[in-house]
C-alpha cells in the first residue's frame, strides 16, 4: 500500500451503473488524498447504508437513477446530512437541472466525460472552498470570494445595487427570466440587461455561474 501524506477525504459514490461506479471508485482511490468508503446504487440504497458512524466529506451523486434519483437523493441529503458536500455527476449541461440541484444543496457539477484531473480538482474545491463549476468561472469566483469575503452583510463591497441583488436572489430559483421580470415588475428587456451586465462584470457565461457567485457571497443560501 502506498504511503499517503496528505489529509484523506472520505468519499461516497452513488451510481446505478456498476461499471461506471466501479470505474469511479478506482479513479477516486487513485488520488493520494481520497478514499471511497461507501458505495450505493441509488438514493434508497444510500439511505440503507449511510449512518452517523461513517464520516463523509463529499458524495459523488449520479443524477439519473431508478428508484430514488439524484434530485430526491440530494434533497434528502440536504435535510438529513447537510454537512456532506454533494458533487453531481451529469451526462450533459442543463441550467434547469443544475438550478434544481443547487436548490437541493448540491455544490458542484462534473460531466461523465470529464478527465480524472478535473474530478480531483472538483473534489478538492468543493471540500476546501464550498463549490465547483467550470474552471474559468470557478477561478474567478474564488478570486472574488477572497477579495470580498463570503458572508452575509458584505454585499455592498461587491458594488451591487438593490435591483441586481434582487435579480440574483431570484435567479437562484427555478423561475424563468420572464417570471423574474413579472415578480420584479420589470420588463424582460430590463431583466436581460441585469443578466448581461452581471455576466460581464463577473466574467461568467451562465446562470449557474451567477447563482454560485450569489451563494458564495451570502446573497443566496446553499439549498436555496
Amino acid at each position: 500500500m502506498r504511503e499517503r501524506t496528505r489529509e484523506i477525504f472520505n468519499i461516497a459514490i452513488v451510481d446505478d451503473h456498476d461499471l461506471m461506479r466501479n470505474a469511479l471508485v478506482k479513479v477516486v482511490n487513485s488520488f493520494d488524498n481520497c478514499e471511497v468508503v461507501l458505495q450505493a446504487r441509488n438514493g434508497k440504497d444510500l439511505k440503507e447504508k449511510i449512518n452517523e458512524n461513517i464520516r463523509l466529506q463529499l458524495l459523488i451523486l449520479d443524477v439519473i437513477m431508478p428508484i430514488m434519483d439524484g434530485y430526491e437523493t440530494s434533497e434528502w441529503l440536504n435535510k438529513s446530512y447537510p454537512d456532506i458536500f454533494v458533487l453531481a455527476l451529469t451526462a450533459y449541461d442543463s441550467e434547469t437541472v443544475m438550478l434544481r440541484l443547487l436548490q437541493n444543496g448540491v455544490r458542484g457539477f462534473i460531466k461523465k466525460s470529464d478527465h480524472p484531473d478535473i474530478l480531483r480538482n472538483a473534489i478538492e474545491m468543493v471540500i476546501k472552498q464550498g463549490f465547483y463549476h467550470a474552471p474559468r468561472e470557478s477561478s474567478l469566483l474564488t478570486h472574488l470570494v477572497k477579495r470580498h469575503g463570503n458572508t452575509p452583510g458584505k454585499n455592498k463591497l461587491i458594488d451591487l445595487n438593490d435591483h441586481e441583488i434582487e435579480f440574483l436572489t431570484l435567479a437562484a430559483t427555478e423561475l424563468t427570466y420572464k417570471e423574474i421580470a413579472d415578480k420584479m415588475n420589470r420588463s424582460p428587456r430590463t431583466i436581460d440587461k441585469y443578466r448581461d451586465t452581471l455576466f460581464a462584470r463577473f466574467e461568467v457565461k451562465s446562470r449557474v455561474g451567477l447563482v454560485l457567485f450569489a451563494i458564495k457571497n451570502g446573497i443566496a443560501a446553499p439549498g436555496i
